[in-house]
């Protein structure tokens, strides 16, 4: 198994010396057919750059393979380096094959395509960044959500096995406060990172407080329920801003 990882790993590098490769000989031909050239040199380097940021990209795509929001972000970089390896091939064919235009020209726009090319890339990466940022902010947020559904859900089912010796009402405010985080709006905003964290402070004291009142602490049982009116009526205020945030 070990092997096939490795493998698998070498398989992108064996992919981009193959590909360098290739263009290797195809511009040796080229070469063989014209000269070589300062015209040569120059497509041969354009060529070799763009194999390179391809190789790159393909690299940040299987490192963040599992992030599948990325993958529109990573889409754009290739998009960029296409048009680029397109307009290399035009230049080989218009301006040095049929018009021959003079070196410096040449060079000069192959200059000016690649800073193009290089401030498309930044862009990219700035718009790769921000979506890394969402998605990070976002999963982090979801999880604080699932985190208080599953506390509540998790202390009204261990309620449930001994309510029957210590009572129904606060087994019904478990219940409500379970039912009113299960349906909960799961998206979240920045704003609200507050009130979530207060909530899950406000269930682990709610998690002690259980535990004491089952022990026979009477006054741990009222303070359960403050508990619990507090964490609904959280929910319901985190709820009504975002419902005012969309």
């Amino acid at each position: 198994m070990k092997q096939y990882r490795q493998l698998g790993s070498l398989t992108i590098p064996l992919l981009f010396l193959l590909s360098l490769l290739i263009t290797a000989l195809i511009f040796f031909w080229i070469g063989l057919q014209a000269s070589f050239s300062g015209y040569w040199g120059v497509s041969l380097s354009g060529f070799i750059l763009s194999e390179a940021a391809a190789f790159f990209y393909v690299n940040q795509v299987v490192q963040n393979r599992r992030r599948t929001r990325q993958v529109p972000a990573l889409l754009l970089p290739f998009t960029i380096i296409a048009g680029y390896a397109i307009l290399l091939l035009i230049y080989i064919v218009l301006f040095w094959g049929i018009f021959k235009v003079s070196f410096v020209s040449y060079l000069l726009v192959h200059g000016i395509t690649t800073i193009l090319l290089a401030a498309a890339l930044i862009v990219a990466n700035s718009y790769k960044r921000y979506t890394e940022d969402q998605d990070t902010t976002n999963t982090g947020s979801a999880s604080v959500i699932a985190q208080i559904r599953q506390s509540l859900q998790a202390l009204h089912m261990e309620a449930a096995a001994w309510s029957s010796v210590k009572g129904d009402p606060l087994l019904r405010l478990l219940e409500q406060a379970s039912e009113k985080a299960r349906f909960s709006d799961p998206v979240t905003h920045a704003s609200l990172i507050s009130i979530e964290e207060n909530l899950l402070w406000q269930i682990r004291e709610l998690e002690k407080c259980l535990h004491l009142w089952r022990k026979g602490d009477s006054g741990n049982g009222e303070l359960a329920r403050q508990l619990l009116d507090d964490i609904m009526g959280g929910l319901a205020k985190r709820n009504s801003r975002l419902l005012s945030l969309k």
